[in-house]
């Protein structure tokens, strides 16, 4: 009971970054909390919720009258920065000057660590009985000069502690109690990469080409990075790894591709790269990751109704080939005889 009155005396409201108010043209992710004609109310997130407001003006680049339509409340918004008055706290903010997707992708990625780490703070004050405010001034705020991000920081801290700590002032107290949270927080969760392609091979050698190729790829196999190669159904086949470590896998699964390719163009085959390799179940996933593992578990129980294993698949490619190939050579000798005739 002491410990939770302890705890509710612990300040955790606290912007995220050391700027107290954004810069003109910043991209800032706000919470709509009230709409009416003249446009919306909002809450800067990461400024510990300064209000800001959108005219209806600059909600769409078309006319529009019923902005609840566009801004509903409790609603996240990505906007952009307009006016600032820090003398009397006014924030203006536009919605259709956003626009680029390469801008957007790269805010939405830089929130999510931002918030991360927000997380983290807080944990950390709660945990030390500290106002997460003074966290931030102590370390934190410091650890977005020195790095491309604090949350890059602190991942590195992991493997690391002395490269990061060696640029900022932490009491040995603070860095053992964060270090406790991180070793809990920033344990890297498995992702999917997952590529398909289509092999073919129509000479003398077929499905022994296709075998040879699909054994190339999977030799480039690790126990960190393992790589399972298999039918989806003929042509088209699948490479896909589940691993921690998604830069390196991404490039071994390109690599394995790669050695593919090559293997079945030494028999006279045909590569094709139907979907480039792509990461599912990311840690800062959401829905739309979850739609896609979905699509993918949906598509990987319709294969496996098609094909027990990679080997039952490669059988029933055998039995295909050997099938034309069959064909093939009657319609020769076929052809032979009549040309005797």
């Amino acid at each position: 009971m002491e410990e939770d009155k302890n705890k509710s005396k612990v300040n955790l409201e606290c912007r995220y970054y050391s700027k107290k108010f954004p810069d003109v043209d910043d991209l800032v992710m706000c919470l709509v909390t009230e709409t009416d004609d003249s446009g919306a109310h909002t809450e800067l997130i990461e400024y510990n919720y300064k209000k800001g407001f959108i005219a209806s003006s600059d909600i769409s680049r078309k006319r529009t009258k019923q902005v609840k339509k566009i801004m509903r409340e409790g609603k996240e918004e990505i906007l952009r920065v307009i006016r600032v008055d820090p003398v009397k706290g006014y924030i203006d903010l536009s919605k259709k000057n956003v626009i680029k997707q390469d801008e957007i992708v790269a805010f939405e990625e830089k929130y999510k660590k931002s918030k991360s780490v927000h997380g983290i703070m807080k944990t950390l004050a709660q945990k030390i009985q500290v106002d997460v405010e003074s966290l931030y001034k102590e370390f934190c705020w410091d650890l977005y000069s020195h790095f491309d991000h604090a949350f890059d920081a602190l991942k590195i801290a992991l493997s690391n502690p002395d490269e990061v700590f060696s640029k900022v002032k932490i009491s040995d107290e603070h860095k053992k109690a964060l270090l406790e949270i991180l070793n809990k927080k920033m344990i890297p969760q498995p992702v999917k990469i997952r590529a398909d392609f289509k092999l073919t091979c129509f000479t003398y050698e077929g499905i022994n080409a296709i075998r040879y190729a699909l054994t190339e790829g999977e030799k480039l196999s690790t126990q960190e990075i393992p790589l399972k190669l298999k039918i989806i159904g003929a042509p088209v086949y699948e490479i896909s790894s589940v691993t921690t470590k998604q830069t390196e896998g991404l490039l071994l699964v390109n690599k394995a591709l790669k050695a593919v390719e090559n293997a079945i163009r030494s028999k006279d085959g045909n590569f094709l790269l139907d979907h480039p390799p792509k990461v599912y179940g990311d840690n800062a996933g959401g829905k739309e990751i979850e739609e896609q593992i979905k699509k993918l578990k949906d598509k990987d129980e319709e294969a496996n109704e098609e094909e027990e294993d990679h080997d039952e698949g490669i059988k029933a490619n055998i039995e295909e080939f050997e099938d034309n190939l069959c064909i093939t050579k009657e319609l020769e000798g076929k052809k032979d005889e009549d040309s005797d005739n």
